[in-house]
């Protein structure tokens, strides 16, 4: 049904939230001296909104091929972004873990570690099958929902959350993913409908979402900044390497 050897990360998102700040897009020098060695020869830039706008909404930015850093008045976020075959999956955790790190550093000098409220880890992975969209909706269904069908699945998903004994959130989300692509011309002026657009990728999706943010409602102190980054990374790390395949159901055979 699914050869977890094609198994890859599609993206991976850290967020560090803080005490709003209105004023967050004149410290634009300051984000470009912390995160600068992750984005070399990168300039930051704004993106002109009002201060009164919505806290959540990004004011700085630096990007480069590959991923993505977001400033707003309330967080950082950092996103990473991989192709399908780009790199193996034990690979693809290394470099992940290594930018997170140097991104949880860069933000605790940015944003004073007293002003910074919880953290957050998002990873989301593409299972690839030559299922069809009906077939992996009905393998969902039957995997996590026992309830009895209106009539033909047409669309799943499924998402479930647990709080851990040491306060930390950990979400599921589970459902079918398609990938479509096509090659324009330049310059050609050609109208395309999505069904038109050929499939170059279907599986199963699941997003694994570890954050601390049980420790911040309970306003516990017991982990610092860095030592709950750990603990986040730590869990996610876990999830991924011994715990996924077994939640989808899936075993080690194609």
């Amino acid at each position: 049904m699914v050869d977890l050897k094609n198994k890859y990360i599609d993206s991976a998102t850290y967020v560090v939230t803080f005490q709003t700040n209105e004023k967050i897009r004149l410290k634009q020098a300051d984000a470009e001296k912390a995160f600068g060695s992750m984005f070399p020869n990168v300039q930051s830039i704004q993106t002109n909104v009002l201060d009164d706008y919505d806290p959540n909404a990004p004011r700085l930015i630096m990007q480069d091929a590959k991923k993505n850093l977001t400033i707003s008045q309330a967080a950082a976020q950092l996103t990473l972004s991989f192709k399908s075959s780009s790199k193996p999956l034990p690979e693809q955790l290394d470099i992940i873990e290594k930018n997170i790190n140097s991104f949880c550093l860069a933000a605790s000098e940015f944003i004073k570690e007293e002003f910074i409220e919880h953290q957050g880890f998002i990873i989301s992975l593409n299972y690839k099958t030559k299922q069809t969209q009906q077939e992996m909706g009905e393998y969902l269904f039957k995997r996590f929902f026992c309830i009895k069908p209106y009539g033909e699945v047409a669309s799943t998903n499924f998402r479930i959350g647990f709080k851990t004994s040491d306060l930390l959130f950990i979400n599921f989300e589970a459902s079918a993913y398609e990938i479509r692509e096509t090659k324009i011309k330049h310059g050609e002026n050609k109208m395309l409908r999505v069904k038109d657009i050929p499939i170059t990728e279907e599986g199963y999706n699941l997003k694994v979402d570890v954050n601390n943010r049980p420790m911040f409602m309970a306003d516990s102190k017991s982990l610092p900044y860095i030592e709950a980054g750990r603990s986040i990374r730590k869990q996610m790390r876990n999830t991924i390497e011994n715990e996924i395949d077994n939640f989808m159901g899936f075993t080690n055979k194609g």
